[in-house]
């Protein structure tokens, strides 16, 4: 510490420091006699980025957190839009849920629905996903050792998959067991294994209006919907009716892995339907473990539609077929 320059007293503390561009100005004052001076200091000269080096908040962050939420604003409004309008003539709409392949499935009854829908003129599928077990997930581990096949396996699984269907796809919603892989990397693998195929996906959710005819049906597709109950394994559909806050008249869900059923309920005087899909996963080490009864009916089932406005729920694809086919005779 320096001495003061006026009355030389030893008594000097630092007051404060002036940054410039490359030096500094160190403040003393004297406890003594009360003088104040400063002293230039040289600093090393610094040249690159700094911690001051940071973008332009006003003039570019801000701009591109607009766009993100015009983006949302703009995805709300095509998400309560989405129209699907089928051709003037008897069709079906198959729904597959929680293939679960990497486990132990009924990969005979899987490639036999899958070549019922790809054979079958006019019948078209929807998926609400759990396509493959994916136990990526760090605390799954132990199960992921108990499987009797590889991820690569799975991988492979879901390009044939996505290959066989691609043409009769109508929607496309992930499950939980895909979603693992996109909240643990950011990489959704069902998005990517989708991009060239026409066809509504979200990871969630997906609203939209059926249009055959002169008819129309609201369908909300979902993989697992919240306020279930033992009493009525629909249940959580149902009330989703109110509480999800979109009025439809087909909800789907699958993930509880209970039954494949269509229940019928009345909201506002209108007949609605509660689609509910069982699962291929015909033995469940953990579901074991925890007395989780096996599903009644595998994860598939099909509307077949008519353009005067007749539909009908099948609990099997064959069937499902059969009636498609009788109709399409008919008309």
């Amino acid at each position: 510490m320096p001495n003061c320059p006026k009355c030389e007293s030893t008594s000097v503390q630092k007051n404060g420091t002036t940054i410039r561009e490359s030096y500094k100005d160190q403040k003393y004052v004297c406890n003594n006699c009360k003088h104040h001076w400063s002293k230039r200091i040289e600093e090393p000269k610094i040249e690159g980025i700094t911690a001051e080096e940071r973008t332009d908040f006003e003039g570019d962050i801000m701009p591109y957190l607009k766009k993100i939420g015009e983006k949302a604003k703009q995805k709300n409004k095509e998400e309560g839009a989405q129209v699907i309008t089928m051709p003037n003539k008897p069709f079906a709409i198959a729904i597959l849920s929680d293939i679960h392949a990497g486990g132990k499935a009924d990969y005979s009854a899987i490639e036999r629905d899958v070549n019922i829908i790809v054979d079958t003129d006019g019948m078209y599928v929807g998926n609400l996903g759990d396509d493959t077990d994916n136990f990526i997930n760090a605390k799954l581990q132990w199960i992921q050792k108990e499987q009797p096949t590889t991820f690569d396996m799975e991988t492979r699984f879901l390009e044939w998959l996505f290959k066989k269907l691609s043409g009769n796809v109508l929607f496309w919603v992930s499950g939980n067991h895909s979603n693992w892989t996109k909240k643990a990397s950011g990489i959704d693998f069902i998005r990517e294994g989708l991009m060239g195929t026409k066809c509504l996906y979200d990871a969630a959710q997906i609203f939209f209006t059926l249009k055959w005819g002169e008819n129309e049906q609201k369908w909300l597709a979902r993989h697992k919907w919240k306020h279930s109950s033992i009493f009525n394994v629909t249940h959580g559909i149902e009330v989703g009716w109110e509480r999800v806050g979109l009025n439809f008249d087909v909800g789907l869900a699958g993930h509880t892995h209970i039954a494949t059923l269509c229940r019928p309920f009345i909201k506002e005087g209108k007949k609605r339907y509660a689609v509910l899909m069982g699962t291929y996963k015909i033995r469940d080490n953990f579901g074991r473990e925890c007395g989780y009864a096996s599903s009644v009916g595998l994860g598939s089932g099909a509307f077949v539609y008519h353009p005067d406005g007749r539909s009908l729920w099948c609990e099997d694809l064959a069937t499902a077929r059969d009636l498609l086919k009788m109709w399409q005779k008919e008309f």
